[in-house]
């Protein structure tokens, strides 16, 4: 990647800002007093579609990974013709158009992006979620509301007066930004754009640590469950410990020595160590309630209220079986009812065949990210470590069809499994 491509770098920034940008638009959402509008949101989104138009002939494009493709499309297809035909949540009818064209707009520019991206989008990813972990760093540090001990998240104030604020973004960010930045110190790629310079190395180094600050901070259960996950497939897939321990450059040793004394001092005035210790120790308490909570049902003394919830509503997909389960040949509607676990969600509103579809895209999406780990390619690795948070992400957190899923599925169809050295166009 030794000749700049202002078309790739253009087109990187475009797909991130839809699909790595959200927690950073949120953020400049809130700091402009627009609050929880989507008016600006939306501007942003359209500002990313217009970044990712490209030369590419209109009638040509790259090949995605054609079975994603088949499996993914063919479940949106079908939530589609629910959308229309079998809806039942009317109220939210508009919203639903806005995103699907968003969505039908990012794939169609998706797969006018040339393979040879690859090299540009983990830079980008970078300088994305280090921007957004600082962001996240600030705002807390501003903010007089936040108390020490809570999850931390940028808030805004509503349209009602009270402030909202979501974690669960934020801590997704840390993740990725751990993720990439660990693999831009200790993995080698020669199709990657400025491989060799200094200020990239040094953000990675910086970012890894911010990363994992904000996922304790954040105090979110899957991202903290996915990070052990991640780490314990980069040490046995991806590359061996000793990889960890070669010699790195002088700037690097001077950045650690930095840190280190920094840390030092924030120690002493203000315990820090004991402050993270803290936070660790209360959230492993949290996960372990919930765990606790999950597995038996609700029926223990000391619930989490959270967990409760999904309790809940598993129990009511148990009555709903019992009562006719013949009614789940074809499912009860588009958003029939919010379950917040999308694997039983879609499996209520699209029945057995739409239910088969997600489980299966989402199977064979795990297949291709593990094979992932073995490509010599950076960015295929990242794709791979990142869906691990969404595999365990869909049986846990949110609907089927939530456009912040689909936006990363659409980037899984269009570059897993496809290495920039194979210039496919169909």
């Amino acid at each position: 990647m030794n000749i700049f491509s202002y078309s790739n770098f253009k087109n990187s920034i475009g797909i991130i800002l839809l699909w790595i940008g959200p927690p950073l638009i949120y953020f400049l959402k809130g700091y402009s007093s627009l609050g929880s509008g989507s008016v600006f949101t939306g501007i942003c989104y359209f500002l990313g579609i217009l970044l990712m138009l490209n030369d590419t002939p209109i009638k040509l494009g790259y090949k995605p990974n054609l079975l994603l493709f088949q499996v993914g499309i063919s479940f949106l297809l079908i939530s589609i013709f629910y959308f229309i035909f079998y809806n039942g949540d009317k109220g939210s009818f508009n919203s639903e158009i806005i995103n699907f064209v968003f969505l039908a707009l990012y794939l169609l520019f998706l797969l006018k992006a040339k393979n040879s991206i690859q090299g540009y989008l983990p830079i980008i990813i970078l300088f994305f979620t280090l921007i957004t972990n600082l962001a996240l760093i600030y705002s807390i540090s501003t903010n007089p509301a936040y108390v020490i001990g809570s999850r931390a998240t940028v808030q805004f104030k509503s349209a009602t007066g009270d402030f909202a604020g979501n974690p669960h973004m934020y801590s997704r960010n840390g993740l990725a930004g751990f993720i990439i930045s660990i693999l831009l110190i200790f993995k080698n790629d020669l199709t990657l754009w400025l491989k060799n310079s200094a200020l990239v190395r040094l953000a990675a180094h910086a970012n890894l640590w911010i990363s994992l600050l904000v996922i304790v901070l954040t105090q979110t259960r899957v991202t903290f469950i996915s990070l052990i996950l991640v780490m314990l497939c980069i040490l046995i897939f991806v590359f061996p410990l000793k990889s960890f321990l070669k010699v790195t450059h002088w700037y690097v040793v001077g950045f650690y020595m930095s840190i280190f004394y920094y840390l030092n001092v924030l120690n002493n005035r203000y315990s820090f160590v004991e402050l993270i210790n803290n936070y660790f120790n209360s959230f492993l308490g949290l996960v372990y309630k919930a765990l606790n909570t999950g597995l038996n049902l609700g029926k223990n003394d000391d619930i989490d209220d959270s967990a409760m919830g999904r309790v809940s509503n598993f129990n009511y997909f148990i009555e709903l079986w019992n009562e006719n389960p013949i009614n789940f040949l074809f499912g009860f509607g588009y958003r029939f009812r919010y379950i917040d676990i999308p694997v039983l969600e879609s499996f209520i509103n699209f029945g057995f065949i739409g239910f088969l579809l997600y489980l299966s895209f989402n199977f064979i999406l795990l297949v291709c990210s593990i094979k992932a780990f073995k490509s010599n390619s950076i960015f295929q690795i990242f794709l791979g470590l990142f869906y691990l948070h969404t595999f365990l992400a869909i049986f846990s957190s949110g609907r089927p069809l939530d456009f912040t899923y689909w936006i990363a599925f659409l980037v899984f169809i269009r570059f897993l499994g496809i290495e920039d050295n194979e210039l496919n166009n169909s």
